[in-house]
């Protein structure tokens, strides 16, 4: 693997003012991604990175760091939890579109993570679903979107929407066996 890391390392130092670049199928795990990062970071023009494929099972704490990165791809990776992926994404000030594989109801409940979004999965983001207030129950948690002070999110109410789509998922399966 350290030889394909210099190789990926090469391509990404060879091209300094790359806007775009793909690093889609190449086996890359989280260490590895964590690995590189320093060398994406130097990547001043970064707009739009492309992670498809690979075996991410989160996303590094840093990688809020890509500071210009509006665009990311991170399609066909096993996530482990889709909730602290999301709220990772959510420290990247300039994201504004996002590819992720997910079913129907966590795409609804990204966008209540990830306030900036614009765009998920190729399609517009409602400005309501990204300017969701809080329920009034006083024992939910509401936080204020640190770049949006006009956004506040319920993490309970979100929390407990994955909850329920696990919860929905497993049964499904239990009904499949």
């Amino acid at each position: 693997m350290q030889q394909d890391l210099d190789q990926i390392v090469h391509s990404i130092v060879s091209n300094p003012s790359a806007p775009t670049l793909s690093l889609d199928n190449l086996g890359l795990d989280t260490a590895a991604l964590v690995a590189i990062l320093p060398y994406l970071e130097s990547l001043q023009n970064l707009s739009s990175l492309s992670l498809t494929g690979n075996h991410l099972a989160t996303i590094p704490n840093k990688f809020n760091t890509l500071a210009v990165l509006t665009n990311i791809d991170i399609s066909n990776n096993p996530f482990s939890n889709l909730i602290e992926t999301s709220k990772l994404l959510a420290t990247m000030p300039s994201l504004k579109a996002l590819t992720i594989t997910c079913d129907a109801e966590e795409s609804t409940a990204i966008p209540l993570l990830i306030p900036t979004l614009t765009v998920l999965n190729g399609k517009p983001v409602a400005s309501s679903a990204r300017r969701h207030k809080p329920n009034h129950n006083p024992k939910a948690h509401a936080t204020m979107h640190p770049r949006d002070p006009d956004v506040e999110i319920d993490l309970e109410s979100v929390e407990e929407l994955f909850e329920a789509v696990k919860v929905s998922l497993m049964s499904d399966e239990n009904k499949r066996v």
